[in-house]
């Protein structure tokens, strides 16, 4: 994509005792997103101009093209709905599990993900402090746990286990919707994806 037949010369143009020659590089498309902040690649032709009886020494045309930071980009599917309990009034909710994958081509290492504080809403109606004090507590802050990442390629998949506490859930009404919702972010220590929400 870089290489040898990219290098084109025109003819010779004289002006005094001098040969002026022109040239264009025209490298075709290339996948560079591997390239990282501080990093170069750099293309190199060892040039030498000729009489016919003697040749110059080799110099170097060099092209170098300069990394720099991709930010990661983050990508999962929200977790299928949860059906309340004919009694509810303490339902334990069993673990949900999924997984959050990162794209980061030029990471060091492996991206972080950052999570934000749980935030709870319904849409039934407003709901007392108490009730969003203790479904918080029940549902939300603690509840959202990582396992470690693991690499495959320019990607890494990192798994979630949502494990909340039996609450009181027989106030929901036929329609209505409790969620829990955590905005996530990839960071690779240089920039951030961002900031989408998993929501259960």
């Amino acid at each position: 994509a870089l290489g040898p037949d990219k290098l084109q010369h025109g003819g010779a143009r004289a002006s005094g005792g001098n040969y002026e020659i022109g040239y264009s590089w025209d490298p075709s498309a290339a996948a560079l997103a591997f390239l990282r902040a501080g990093t170069q690649l750099t293309v190199s032709y060892a040039v030498q101009a000729s009489d016919g009886l003697a040749q110059s020494s080799s110099q170097n045309l060099v092209f170098t093209i300069n990394g720099t930071n991709d930010a990661p980009t983050l990508s999962f599917s929200q977790p299928l709905a949860i059906a309340e309990l004919a009694d509810a009034s303490v339902q334990n909710i069993a673990p949900v599990r999924g997984t959050i994958t990162i794209a980061d081509p030029d990471a060091a290492s492996a991206p972080q993900l950052v999570t934000g504080a749980p935030v709870l809403s319904y849409t039934g109606g407003a709901l007392t402090q108490a009730q969003t004090d203790a479904l918080t507590a029940a549902l939300g802050t603690g509840k959202l746990t990582f396992g470690s990442a693991s690499a495959s390629g320019a990607s890494y998949a990192i798994g979630y286990t949502w494990d909340p506490s039996a609450a009181a859930l027989d106030f929901l009404r036929a329609g209505s919707q409790l969620r829990v919702t955590y905005a996530l972010q990839a960071t690779d220590g240089g920039s951030q994806a961002p900031s989408q929400s998993l929501t259960l």
